[in-house]
């Protein structure tokens, strides 16, 4: 798996709308030099939104319902 450029995040993926989703789905077939598009390797830009960022999230290894990096943790001081 490739790694995402630095601004494809869960986050991002979860906000972005249709026409920046099919961008970064053409960036990420330029990446892998993609030229034959009836390749397997090619990610394709049809489908709704949300298969849109699954393709993403797949090709990334994202995981959409992972909790924002900064989301804050329960402290266990709590419970004194």
């Amino acid at each position: 798996m490739p790694a995402p450029p630095s601004h494809i995040t869960a986050q991002s993926l979860k906000s972005a709308k249709g026409e920046v989703l099919k961008s970064w789905i053409i960036a990420a077939n330029e990446a892998a030099g993609v030229t034959n598009y009836k390749s397997k390797t090619y990610l394709s830009r049809t489908g709704t939104i949300n298969e849109l960022r699954a393709k993403l999230a797949e090709h990334y290894n994202i995981d959409l319902d992972a909790p924002p990096p900064d989301a804050a943790q329960p402290s266990s001081d709590l419970t004194e």
